[in-house]
């Protein structure tokens, strides 16, 4: 947040009472006028000491996290306020980003996440809730762009590297020369992206993927949402450096669909408590229905008797999903299966599955 010198001077010479924001009533959540098939957002994330699973910066009280949250629900909702903004100066993310990626209904891992983005229209802001991170703000997005983008850096840019050691200036100079590099010279952009970026994303040619609005700084933003596919944008300031921005195109995006049969056991994620049979037992379940899909006993039949997931009602269907959507070892052992294929037993923490590839 930016002041003027002289309005500080007189915030510290003078105590006066804080002022609420003024609120914007078209950020209030109201129900969405359909309910979406997949919601993708933005989150603040207000953490205590000894959550469950809180970032280690989140040294407070309960009670001081619920305030703190409290002070980011007003920032967020006040007009023309900007969602990054608030996420930068109040969450506990570590990216300091809060960028929630494309969720399909009904596979996000924090539930109480996706029932507040799915339950309000894009660009409103849900209520407090609490989850195992902490207390979280969310917000709905929309649009979404592909892009890749070259970063050039200065010592004491936001979160650059300690190896960078040009000034602002240098910095400038060599992101014009950059720019000028793929555009006149037309030298290839992923190409000079690994070699001059200062970006992690370096090691995939400067590809950022796919993200929704609200998740990059917002003059990057900005430049990006405006490019056609295919268009490079001129020199980006940020406050992580300068940026030349390659808009990118999705020719076929990536996603499978894929049913499974879930045996759980006690003590895994979000076990339900009727669920009481040991590990080994579980082990010993799936690897019988293992032999009675070899026999030749339908896949959908089995998953609709025996699977502990609700999909079972839909002999097992997960629906179509791309990447991120489930855990990293139900997404790996689901990509490595051809069509029609059915995997071995993936073990999660949720239990173990048995995976089955539709498309």
């Amino acid at each position: 947040m930016r002041f003027a010198t002289l309005a500080l001077l007189i915030c510290l010479a003078t105590p006066v009472a804080a002022q609420d924001p003024e609120p914007d009533p078209a950020k209030t959540p109201t129900k969405p006028a359909e309910a979406p098939d997949e919601v993708s957002g933005s989150v603040v994330i207000v953490g205590w000491k000894g959550a469950p699973k809180a970032f280690p910066v989140a040294t407070r009280t309960k009670e001081e996290a619920k305030a703190k949250a409290e002070e980011a629900l007003k920032a967020a909702r006040a007009k023309g306020s900007s969602f990054f903004d608030v996420v930068v100066k109040f969450s506990d993310e570590p990216r300091g980003r809060g960028g929630v990626g494309i969720i399909p209904v009904g596979h996000c891992t924090i539930p109480a996440l996706e029932k507040a983005l799915a339950g309000m229209e894009y660009g409103q802001v849900s209520d407090i809730f609490e989850t195992d991170l902490g207390f979280m703000i969310a917000t709905r997005l929309t649009a979404k762009a592909s892009a890749s983008h070259i970063l050039i850096a200065w010592k004491g840019a936001e979160r650059a590297a300690a190896t960078v050691s040009r000034t602002k200036e240098e910095a400038r100079a060599l992101a014009e020369k950059v720019h000028q590099a793929v555009t006149d010279k037309g030298e290839d952009f992923a190409k000079v992206a690994g070699e001059m970026s200062d970006c992690s994303s370096k090691a995939k040619g400067g590809d950022l993927g796919t993200f929704p609005r609200n998740a990059m700084a917002p003059e990057f933003e900005d430049a990006a949402f405006a490019l056609a596919p295919g268009e490079i944008s001129g020199v980006v300031e940020s406050a992580f450096g300068f940026h030349v921005i390659k808009a990118t195109k999705i020719v076929a995006p990536l996603q499978w669909r894929a049913s499974h049969i879930l045996v759980r056991w006690k003590g895994t994620e979000r076990c339900p408590a009727e669920i009481t049979r040991t590990k080994e037992d579980a082990k010993k379940n799936i690897e019988a229905l293992i032999k009675r899909l070899n026999d030749g006993e339908d896949f959908a039949k089995l998953a609709g008797e025996n699977s502990d997931c609700p999909s079972k009602a839909k002999g097992g269907d997960l629906g179509t999903f791309g990447p991120n959507a489930m855990v990293p070892e139900f997404e790996k052992a689901t990509r490595a299966l051809a069509v029609g294929k059915v995997s071995g037993v993936v073990e999660t923490s949720f239990g173990y599955h048995l995976i089955k590839r539709t498309k």
